[in-house]
């Protein structure tokens, strides 16, 4: 099960590999960003009540979503389960009314307060080729956060996807949405979690090489993160009269920019790759980077 969601990478180490493949040959950079938190949670020492409010879903989905998001904040924050404490909020009304879910926080809750409502999932969407079939549920859920006086000191409200997928060509099938659900929930809580702590998440991005010094050295000064050094290796290559090696040291150009973050930079760069020749890395590149 994969989520889906883009966020401005920061860099922390990389690695090379070889890919053979028709000139130029490819090599893919595999490196980890570290994606920030949406909010700054003041944990501290504090102990944690977490509360679930049931929609219209059963309670073992509310359960599961409430589930996921304990494990996921215990985990990024080394948090003893047993400073959590969780509730199950029968009546979706209590947390819609500020004054009755203040009482509740009063009664029930603790130092720092989870309010975890209005969960929605919208109809699941079914994709299909020759070899693998993926369903898409989209969904949303309210998250609040309130201190030990019921003050409101974050909340929003998250949209985002859950992946299903099977390998159809080795006979696997996805079936009712219902067959997921526990599933399904406590990844939601996991997913609204790890917007309040810093997450890792690897990607890669393809290089293209072709044979000579430059090249070679322009990859070697990547691989040791020296991303300046190979930009400028690149630019330089990116002037040559062969239209495939300039669209290609090109596009190797866009690659350095986006990975330091310049994505506007990357985009013209890209537009350039593709002036000099059409290649598909560079068309690819420019639907991922929505340019």
């Amino acid at each position: 099960m994969i989520r889906s969601r883009f966020f401005i990478p920061f860099l922390a180490s990389v690695a090379f590999f070889w890919l053979a493949s028709c000139a130029p040959q490819a090599r893919y950079a595999e490196f980890e960003e570290r994606i920030p938190a949406e909010f700054d949670l003041p944990v501290g020492g504090r102990d944690i009540a977490i509360f679930a409010v049931k929609e219209h879903f059963d309670s073992t989905f509310t359960t599961g979503i409430m589930g996921g998001f304990m494990a996921k904040l215990a985990e990024d924050r080394g948090i003893g389960l047993d400073r959590i404490r969780n509730y199950l909020v029968s009546d979706p009304d209590y947390a819609r009314d500020s004054a009755i879910l203040r009482r509740i926080l009063a009664e029930r809750g603790s130092e720092l307060n989870f309010v975890i409502s209005d969960a929605v999932m919208e109809k699941p969407e079914r994709n299909a080729d020759n070899y693998y079939q993926v369903m898409v549920i989209p969904y949303a859920a309210r998250l609040g956060v309130y201190d030990s006086l019921s003050n409101c000191i974050y909340e929003n409200l998250f949209a985002d996807s859950i992946f299903i997928k099977s390998f159809r060509y080795g006979g696997e099938k996805i079936g009712e949405v219902e067959e997921y659900m526990a599933e399904i929930s406590f990844e939601m809580g996991r997913t609204l979690a790890s917007a309040l702590s810093p997450q890792w998440k690897g990607e890669n991005r393809m290089l293209a090489v072709f044979s000579g010094n430059a090249w070679t050295k322009a990859c070697r000064m990547a691989q040791d993160f020296k991303w300046e050094e190979a930009i400028e290796i690149w630019m330089k290559l990116a002037d040559s009269a062969n239209p495939l090696h300039s669209a290609y040291a090109a596009y190797n150009v866009a690659v350095g920019c986006e990975v330091l973050g310049n994505t506007a930079l990357a985009g013209k760069w890209i537009d350039y790759s593709l002036a000099r020749m059409q290649t598909r890395e560079a068309l690819a590149l420019k639907e991922e980077l929505g340019l």
